[in-house]
């Protein structure tokens, strides 16, 4: 939760995201679900470009995470190359019930190499698991799919909230890890840490010390 008090710019992280895949895979019902906890059963195509933003706290920061929802349909593409290169995270997407999604993946991700910056951190998502009766692609296919270019790997459900916070976060994680930008907070963690273990043991010794 983010905290009441208006953070410093110091406390405050900007990031932007983009949302990857065919126009069956439920882009804007998963940033929908995760910027606001809701799902709409019969969503409407993307028409060019939308956005989505939320503001959370992680690593004792207030994180603006704005996550772009662009149109899947060869039209509009020309369109969503001009958000490529400022993309500190990319979510590709496909439909674990659609076939044809997945087998696009490698499409997209050529897309993404010739127009995105070098430094965009990829997450692979297999979306509408929901559909496991239906599924078409094994996740252990695009386990080794994912592992082959390098991506991380969720499945998630827009439908049921499965998997969204966690997946979008794990890749905010990911990004801030990769830009040092959380370096010296872990680094601050792990010497408190280590230090309220040193004050532990030196009072374990006192006590000793006393009872002798």
């Amino acid at each position: 939760m983010s905290s009441p008090e208006q953070p410093s710019m110091e406390q405050t992280i900007s990031l932007t995201f983009l949302t990857l895949g065919s126009s069956t895979v439920g882009k804007s019902s998963l940033i929908t679900r995760y910027a606001k906890n809701i799902f709409r059963e019969s969503s409407y195509s993307t028409v060019g470009i939308d956005y989505q933003t939320k503001t959370f706290s992680m690593f004792d920061r207030t994180i603006v995470l704005k996550i772009y929802d662009t149109a899947g349909q060869e039209r509009f593409r020309g369109l969503a190359r001009a958000y490529y290169k400022n993309a500190d995270g990319i979510l590709l997407m496909y439909n674990i019930a659609d076939r044809g999604s997945y087998n696009d993946v490698e499409n997209w991700r050529k897309e993404i190499k010739e127009n995105a910056s070098k430094k965009a951190i990829l997450l692979l998502i297999g979306n509408k698991c929901d559909l496991e009766e239906k599924r078409k692609t094994s996740k252990e296919e695009a386990e080794k799919l994912a592992k082959e270019y390098e991506m991380d790997y969720f499945e998630t459900s827009a439908k049921t909230g499965y998997n969204v916070n966690e997946a979008i976060e794990h890749l905010v994680e990911t990004v801030l890890k990769k830009k040092e930008l959380i370096t010296s907070i872990i680094k601050k963690k792990k010497e408190e840490k280590e230090e309220a273990i040193r004050i532990e043991e030196m009072n374990q010794k006192k006590k000793k010390n006393n009872c002798c």
